[in-house]
């Protein structure tokens, strides 16, 4: 682990579709704090730990599926989408989760935030990047 410049946690993906019959969050905040706390307990210094945010949810269908939806198509699909991080049973990070990581890398000193994947965020004030740098104050 000393020879790395920087880690990147793909902190997002604890559920999807292998996991079709536990429909849930696949990115909580505290999913976020626990990869941070693995990697710190192991002795990675906090600014060597870069945090992965998703820009895509995943919606767990009746007939035991699950699709993927980009962010830009979950707010284009629900209007007000950015305002939460569920609706029934499609789960995305909206603004409260991205508030919320984005203020643990401050609050824990790390080395930034890492996005999957960019080309699937919204534009304007919907944006999560652009709700990321009001977070973030930058």
């Amino acid at each position: 682990l000393a020879q790395f410049d920087f880690i990147n946690l793909m902190a997002y993906d604890a559920t999807g579709p292998w996991t079709a019959d536990k429909p849930g969050p696949h990115a909580s905040v505290a999913l976020a704090k626990s990869e941070i706390a693995f990697w710190r307990a192991r002795g990675v210094q906090a600014e060597r730990l870069v945090l992965g945010v998703p820009f895509y949810g995943y919606s767990f269908n009746a007939d035991r599926t699950v699709t993927a939806l980009s962010y830009r198509d979950i707010i284009a699909r629900h209007p007000g989408a950015e305002l939460h991080d569920e609706i029934g049973t499609l789960y995305y990070n909206g603004f409260p989760s991205i508030r919320a990581k984005s203020a643990l890398v401050t609050s824990e000193g790390l080395g930034g935030l890492m996005i999957w994947s960019l080309d699937q965020d919204a534009v304007a004030e919907r944006s999560l990047l652009t709700e990321i740098i009001r977070t973030l104050g930058r």
